[in-house]
């Protein structure tokens, strides 16, 4: 069995877990949010440009592939540090969460006007809040 960890030799109670397609995320008693798995998209929201899809050439005239780059440990976002974090959730291609009044998304979901985009880092979601 697998226990998270979030930093040098210290254990995380989980409160939440969510799923996507191919990535989960998890929420600490201590409001700390874990994710991994697949990270293209900014899903994971580690806010690197390696997040985002990466393709490469087959050569041949055979096209272009995906290249996947898979995230094995629960690893805390960096930038929700200093959220409220209360609650947690994964679509397909990204992950939201709760903090205050605030709904932050990361990874592909659509702005206010229906168009997708990839957010690397936690956004708050256009139009969303909880209030």
């Amino acid at each position: 069995v697998l226990v998270p960890s979030v930093g040098p030799s210290k254990s995380a109670t989980i409160v939440d877990v969510s799923c996507g397609s191919h990535h989960c995320a998890a929420l600490t008693a201590q409001g700390i949010v874990l994710t991994w798995g697949c990270k293209d998209n900014g899903r994971l929201g580690r806010g690197k440009l390696s997040d985002l899809n990466r393709f490469v050439d087959l050569g041949s005239g055979k096209g272009r592939s995906e290249v996947q780059q898979d995230v094995y440990e629960p690893t805390a976002v960096d930038a929700l540090e200093d959220e409220p974090v209360t609650v947690i959730g994964c679509g397909d291609a990204s992950t939201f969460v709760c903090a205050g009044e605030r709904l932050l998304g990361f990874g592909r979901f659509a702005d206010g006007k229906g168009e997708r985009h990839d957010q690397l880092v936690p956004t708050p979601v256009p139009g969303k809040s909880l209030r």
